[in-house]
């Protein structure tokens, strides 16, 4: 069956072992396939739904995402748009992120700003000296100098009516300066800002950097699918790649699938990402699921 998608099981799979275990037993017989395009909608989610639950009682949260996402594209007719502002885009945030639960605010989440405003004075001298620059028509230096003191509402003010590069600059900068590193406020705006990959890329060589990333990886998937950028899908398969190695590869695959990635057929290609779903192919001592060629199917 695995053949029509074009895909061949990367190892050898033993079926009397599967049989033997009682949870993969009851898998195979609640499992509404061989899918095809007569196969009801409905069994197929109600099937997505139920490994969901099982694995997050389980304890394997991303697991569970994985299925909760293969659900809501079984629902969704395979297609998931997280800024529709409907049902369906509410019901893809949630799964991704709890604070979209209560309006999106949860007070216990750090905030995503690292500097704290200037004092009265200092902040009336920044304005004059801003003022006086205006006045003889130095607008580049001005723009400059209210980066320079944290002015960032007149700086981008300034820029958006000056050049696009200058604009980027002025984003670039305040994303980088103001806001936490690898928070989801920070990702957004620098993707606007044009940084397309190198929103992610420029925390690489940061230990630390990349770690906030990483622990925030479903707020960052969040806010990128509720706000949709150019080439924001390119973005959202490197953040797979870059928590793959500290959050499993289940974590790593629901990203290639909002990525809209399909799985790779040639498993041995150093290239490939993914091949079945849930599943290590990169690691050899990783058994092969019926779960991993059921998600896939």
């Amino acid at each position: 069956a695995y053949r029509e998608f074009g895909l061949v099981l990367p190892q050898a799979f033993s079926t009397s072992s599967a049989l033997a275990d009682p949870t993969v037993l009851d898998s195979l017989q609640s499992f509404p396939g061989p899918l095809t395009a007569r196969t009801p909608v409905e069994e197929v989610l109600n099937f997505c739904q139920t490994q969901a639950a099982a694995l997050s009682q389980a304890g394997s949260p991303n697991l569970a995402l994985l299925w909760g996402l293969l659900g809501l594209l079984c629902k969704c007719d395979g297609v998931l748009d997280g800024s529709s502002a409907d049902e369906s885009a509410a019901e893809l945030l949630q799964l991704l992120d709890s604070r979209s639960l209560n309006g999106g605010v949860d007070d216990s989440c750090p905030s995503p700003l690292v500097t704290t405003p200037s004092s009265p004075e200092v902040q009336r001298q920044a304005a004059s000296r801003l003022e006086m620059l205006l006045l003889n028509g130095q607008r580049e230096a001005a723009c400059e100098h209210a980066m320079a003191c944290g002015m960032w509402a007149d700086a981008l003010l300034l820029s958006s009516h000056m050049d696009a590069d200058t604009w980027r600059k002025v984003m670039t900068r305040f994303s980088s300066e103001q806001l936490a590193a690898g928070s989801p406020l920070r990702t957004l705006y620098s993707l606007f800002a044009g940084s397309g990959v190198d929103a992610l890329k420029e925390t690489a060589g940061d230990p630390g950097v990349a770690e906030q990333t990483a622990t925030q990886w479903r707020e960052n998937l969040a806010m990128m699918l509720a706000n949709p950028t150019a080439g924001d899908t390119e973005v959202i398969a490197l953040l797979g790649d870059e928590i793959r190695p500290t959050h499993g590869v289940a974590a790593a695959h629901c990203c290639f699938l909002l990525a809209e990635l399909q799985p790779d057929e040639h498993v041995e290609a150093a290239e490939a990402r993914m091949h079945l779903l849930g599943l290590d192919h990169r690691d050899g001592a990783t058994p092969l699921t019926v779960l991993a060629i059921q998600a896939t199917e």
